[in-house]
């Protein structure tokens, strides 16, 4: 199982623990995330962009909130903190 673990880019700034897990094509909140590891997906992976899924706080969106580029996660356009050139997410 690949873990996503937050990067330069990511708010809350690097960390050793895992905020998602990747299961399936869906992200799902794991042991390092602040809400705490969940059983519903936040996200969903479609090709190299990342969508909002049913379990997100916000809801299932269809707006790429992140795109997937050399096993990183970067912020797009449609995230609400908006578009970066620093990766949120490390893959591993």
């Amino acid at each position: 199982m690949e873990r996503l673990f937050p990067d330069a880019g990511h708010p809350y700034g690097v960390s050793p623990s895992a905020f998602f897990s990747l299961r399936d094509g869906k992200l799902y909140p794991d042991v390092g995330h602040p809400d705490g590891v969940g059983t519903a997906p936040w996200f969903s992976v479609r090709g190299d962009k990342v969508y909002p899924d049913e379990g997100h706080p916000q809801g299932a969106g269809s707006t790429a909130w992140f795109r997937v580029q050399g096993g990183r996660l970067y912020p797009e356009p449609g995230n609400p903190d908006g578009s970066g050139a620093l990766p949120w997410y490390s893959i591993r």
